[in-house]
């Protein structure tokens, strides 16, 4: 019976549209090697609950790492980015863990860029460890992993605490 229920709740909030995901990913992707086709980017890693397959129906939310070779300053993304065609309403630096986050809007899709030298393997700082946490959860999870994330989100926001969790 609860069973039942549970999976009720999952069907009813589980994001369904791939196909639009994947063509918006596909087009935000090549965006972004075309803004930056004078650096060496070398991978956009998209992270988060679209890579996971834990997002919810009204999730529109797109969550990357940019890859490059060498340690970017903000004001060389923002310079980048100023002309783009991304409509970037929000930059932040957070100070604990060391890295800048470059928020916008990609045809009706939130976005975070957050740049980085790409860690080559390397863990040892936060950017680091959650730029290889997707890989990580996708090797491991286990059948039902998407379901319960999906579960725990739900009554995360039903508390009115979604926001104040993270990951």
């Amino acid at each position: 019976m609860i069973a039942e229920i549970y999976r009720e709740i999952v069907e009813r909030v589980r994001f369904t549209n791939y196909s639009e995901l994947r063509l918006r990913c596909a087009e935000l992707e090549g965006r972004l090697r075309e803004v930056f086709s004078d650096l060496p980017l070398l991978e956009t890693k998209r992270i988060g609950s679209s890579t996971t397959g834990t997002m919810r129906t009204n999730s529109r939310d797109l969550d990357y790492f940019i890859g490059f070779s060498f340690s970017p300053s903000i004001g060389e993304i923002k310079a980048h980015l100023e002309n783009s065609g991304l409509n970037i309403h929000r930059i932040s630096h957070d100070e604990k863990y060391g890295y800048s986050r470059f928020s916008g809007i990609w045809k009706d899709y939130e976005f975070v860029l957050v740049p980085i030298k790409k860690p080559n393997g390397k863990i040892s700082t936060y950017p680091e460890d959650a730029y290889y946490h997707p890989d990580f959860i996708n090797e491991r999870r286990e059948t039902d992993h998407a379901e319960n994330v999906i579960l725990a989100k739900e009554f995360f926001s039903k508390m009115g605490i979604y926001k104040q969790i993270k990951g």
